[in-house]
């Protein structure tokens, strides 16, 4: 993961722990419209393919992934609005 050179204070989060697919990337795009760029989201997921859709959504969206941390539970992710996207 690269380090962001840009810095927020205060991060919202979704729990997405229940969610099955595709939801979990539903609610995530839903989430990530509401930021500014440079912002960034705290994700809890506990579907087993998230952790693998995840790294593609942000291929694909060009949104960071700033981390991903996989527990037993599931997994938790930070993710950083792109300056590009809108």
């Amino acid at each position: 993961m690269q380090r962001s050179d840009c810095i927020n204070e205060k991060l919202p989060v979704l729990d997405a722990r229940g969610m099955v697919c595709p939801l979990p990337l539903i609610r995530l795009q839903e989430s990530v419209q509401q930021l500014k760029a440079c912002e960034r989201l705290i994700v809890y997921a506990d579907d087993p393919g998230f952790s693998d859709d995840i790294e593609d959504w942000c291929l694909a969206t060009g949104h960071r992934l700033c981390s991903l941390s996989k527990q037993d539970a599931g997994v938790s992710v930070v993710i950083e609005k792109s300056v590009h996207r809108q």
